[in-house]
């Protein structure tokens, strides 16, 4: 795994470091010692944008996220971006795994993703789960969170014609 990713995978570790002589002594050991280590590897997706819970009006919003080990060049990683819609009064965690993906984008190479112009488009008022899964070395290496937005797309402004038309109570 050191050799693979750079790290030690999360755990506990012993550490011990012994030094030797090179003569043939009969205790060829100078000193050593040990500590003891835990690691602790962050290695989730994190989302950035857009924010849980967020009201969207872009019809092609951008999704962001970071990771960890994002900015190792020696490290072959790749992202799935899957959004799901959530029906009812579902939650974003139970329709992530019970919902059929509305969007999905695999083998990203960078933490930002456009929501494409040719993908099935989002519907107004409509609740929508999405979260990010990191592949190193083509093997799930970490899950984000799920989190939620809605689309409310911006009503369309009232003509100025039809304003006009309009007359207050009272008035001739």
């Amino acid at each position: 795994a050191v050799t693979r990713t750079g790290e030690f995978p999360s755990g506990d570790y012993q550490i011990c470091v012994t030094v030797n002589t090179n003569s043939v002594a009969a205790n060829p050991v100078i000193a050593s010692d040990c500590l003891d280590q835990h690691v602790e590897n962050s290695i989730a997706p994190i989302l950035l944008t857009p924010v849980n819970e967020a009201m969207l009006e872009e019809p092609l919003p951008v999704f962001t996220w970071t990771w960890g080990s994002a900015g190792r060049q020696d490290i072959r990683m790749s992202y799935r971006v899957r959004i799901v819609e959530l029906l009812g009064r579902q939650s974003a965690q139970a329709a992530m795994q019970r919902n059929l993906a509305w969007f999905e984008a695999e083998n990203l190479r960078t933490s930002v993703l456009q929501y494409p112009p040719g993908a099935r488009g989002l519907q107004a008022g409509h609740r929508y789960a999405w979260m990010v899964v990191v592949y190193a070395f083509n093997q799930v290496a970490g899950e984000s969170e799920v989190w939620e937005f809605t689309y409310q797309p911006p009503k369309p402004p009232v003509p100025m014609s039809a304003k006009l038309q309009e007359k207050p109570a009272g008035l001739s």
